[in-house]
């Protein structure tokens, strides 16, 4: 059982994972891993309710969405779902279905569980008007034209009716085998296509959907609803098994799990759902999930194998990380050769030595992982942790108060991959076309020893380096240029600063408005800041200290890489006034619009609320009109402008 000091530092750690899978579609630990931990959570609630953390990821849904789309209301909470994992899990989930209803008499509905991005689509009169992501459960990413290019998907109904349906985006296993290079895995594929800002990109990776539920009035049950879809063309799982017998719901379960690998998309699980939706509104929500639902997740596939070596990778903070080197294994029909061993401290705690036979667990969602020793074996050699770094073979540094061993050489060509590569990242500056194979190449040859040699680039110095040729050197050129006009944000998280995620990079960003407003700031500055805790002070304290930092800053800025970030006017003549912009203006972009409220005074939101003044319309708009309309009443008030009035406004 968890301590109360357990249960807070397991709180910190799911929530980490959670905005890793949420936001970037990335995970460092398997889905068992990450359900096992968050059942603890589960567990230690249900005994402590008054210890409830209000930032449990119990009490959440999901993460609020990315802001590069405009944000979409949902009309009703998409929940996610609560997990079962075994025969008697099942069972506890029945019975608290039968004590809510004070029946048995209840028909179940089984299917396999899609392991993808998770949408929901509105059609008017028919015609699909908008989709949207899951986002925070409330509010979504609008994505609609990115949903638009999934081909299976139809953008007219037979029928001129109004209905919303949710859905599983995804990727099929043999679409992408031909993008594995650029994936983790089929899942993480489906959504950043869906996040792509260019729906001709996400047209390209033939993505597909599965339809899970369907809003509709008239019908009593979840199942005639799905066969009501299916006769609207919508592709939904044929799989789908009704029965009131929980042993057979339990058998369903595990036939669906030993063909898991057999179907042509992903699947973690099987969900299960009451059928009748009069019992499901009986038994309504909990705060994140309902309690008519749940996925019944299957375990992760293990195996042995023999550890041959462990290399050591070092990334761009210098953190030196130990990787497994195996006898190749076969695992959910993939050869596995390599395994993460997370750290050096992981190698002691599993007391795993190279020469051993080992287990290593692939849920089909991230890196193959061992997870503990087989078998020693009489031949078998203790990791020796390096002294000195594997790229550059600096002396290795260890704090006793890190588990990470590091390479303190900030010239280590190592170092400064890991660095390009992610000032180039999406999140950063977001520069296509450099990859690590071209990182590599950039930096082996000399060209770039540090982030701000990617502005001096040309062409001409491109062309020799191997497998470029005179298009990608100029499109590569183009894509640099095109990264100075990226935030303030974005640049300080691709600066790459200990600890500065996304979220503290655009606080820093606020509250110091430039490059050079960073510079100023002192370490009482910091510790000051709402969100900057004394970890990240401390940190950003010690890069502002490092001279070879302050000169790239100077660099970056002389090169013409400067962002700023408009200061709020708190006395201007829309002070106290809240905006929200919905449709596509003629005359200024969507930044430039609310660029120009905020340098008034006024404050731009994202969704429509009774606190809202202004909302402006333009071309195309969205379901914020709508709901605004509706909210309209003697008593309270949104103004309504078009762009016109809006730009008399502003004048």
């Amino acid at each position: 059982m968890l301590s109360h000091e357990d249960y807070s530092r397991r709180v910190n750690e799911l929530n980490r994972h959670a905005q890793r899978y949420y936001r970037d579609n990335h995970s460092v630990i398997s889905d068992s891993e990450y359900d096992q931990r968050y059942h603890q959570l589960v567990q230690f609630e249900s005994n402590n309710p008054l210890l409830v953390h209000p930032n449990s990821p119990t009490q959440r849904i999901g993460e609020p969405p990315l802001d590069q789309f405009d944000p979409f209301t949902h009309r009703t909470v998409l929940p996610s779902l609560n997990n079962v994992f075994n025969q008697d899990d099942l069972i506890a989930f029945c019975d608290r279905v039968y004590k809510g209803l004070n029946t048995q008499d209840i028909a179940f509905c089984i299917e396999p569980k899609v392991d993808g991005l998770a949408v929901a689509l509105h059609y008017q009169k028919g015609i699909l008007v908008a989709g949207s992501t899951r986002g925070d459960g409330t509010v979504g990413e609008l994505i609609t034209a990115n949903l638009k290019t999934i081909r299976s998907l139809p953008l007219s109904l037979p029928e001129p009716i109004d209905l919303e349906v949710r859905g599983e985006v995804y990727m099929s296993k043999s679409q992408f085998a031909t993008l594995s290079d650029q994936f983790a895995n089929p899942r993480n594929a489906a959504a950043g296509s869906m996040r792509q800002l260019d729906s001709r990109i996400a047209a390209q990776r033939r993505l597909d959907i599965m339809v899970y539920q369907g809003i509709l009035p008239g019908y009593s049950c979840h199942s005639e609803i799905m066969a009501r879809l299916n006769e609207l063309g919508f592709p939904i799982n044929p799989g789908l098994v009704v029965t009131p017998s929980v042993s057979e719901l339990y058998s369903h379960a595990k036939v669906i799990e030993s063909t898991r690998w057999d179907y042509q998309y992903d699947i973690d699980g099987a969900v299960i759902k009451v059928d009748p939706l009069d019992y499901q509104d009986q038994l309504g929500m909990t705060i994140k999930s309902p309690r008519w639902a749940t996925a019944y997740k299957f375990a992760a596939e293990e195996g042995i194998t023999r550890l041959d070596s462990i290399s050591v990778q070092v990334g761009r903070t210098g953190v030196l990380t130990p990787v497994a080197k195996l006898t190749p294994l076969l695992l959910s029909g993939v050869t596995i050769t390599h395994a993460t061993l997370h750290n050096m401290d992981e190698i002691l705690r599993l007391d795993i030595q190279v020469g051993d036979d080992v287990v290593v667990v692939r849920s089909g969602d991230v890196i193959p992982k061992v997870i503990r020793r087989a078998k020693r074996h009489p031949h078998s050699v203790q990791f020796i942790i390096p002294s000195y770094c594997p790229i550059c073979e600096t002396s290795v540094c260890h704090d006793a108060n890190e588990v990470a061993y590091r390479c303190p050489n900030t010239q280590c060509p190592a170092r400064i991959k890991g660095q390009i590569a992610h000032f180039a990242s999406r999140k950063a500056m977001n520069i296509d076309g450099l990859g690590k194979e071209m990182v590599a190449s950039l930096v082996d040859s000399g060209l770039v020893k540090k982030v701000p040699d990617l502005y001096t680039l040309s062409v001409n110095q491109l062309l020799p380096l191997d497998g470029v040729a005179q298009k990608s050197a100029d499109s590569l050129i183009a894509a640099i240029q095109d990264s100075h006009t990226q935030s303030l944000p974005h640049l300080l998280f691709g600066l790459g600063m200990a600890f500065v995620g996304i979220h503290s990079a655009t606080v820093l960003a606020h509250r110091y408005l430039s490059l050079s407003g960073l510079l100023s700031a002192t370490h009482d500055d910091l510790i000051a800041i709402e969100g900057i805790g004394p970890k990240i002070a401390d940190a950003v304290i010690s890069y502002l200290e490092d001279p070879s930092f302050i000169a790239d800053i100077h660099t970056l800025q002389s090169l013409g890489v400067n962002p700023t970030v408009t200061p709020v006017i708190t006395n201007g003549p829309l002070n106290g006034q809240t905006f929200l912009i919905t449709g596509s203006l003629s005359h200024y972009k969507r930044s430039e619009a609310e660029d120009l409220i905020k340098q008034q005074g006024g404050k731009v939101v994202s969704s429509v609320s009774k606190t809202l003044s202004y909302l402006i319309v333009g071309t195309n708009p969205g379901s914020k009109l709508t709901k605004a309309e509706k909210l309209n009443t003697k008593e309270l008030y949104i103004t309504i402008l078009d762009e016109d009035t809006f730009r008399q406004l502003l004048n």
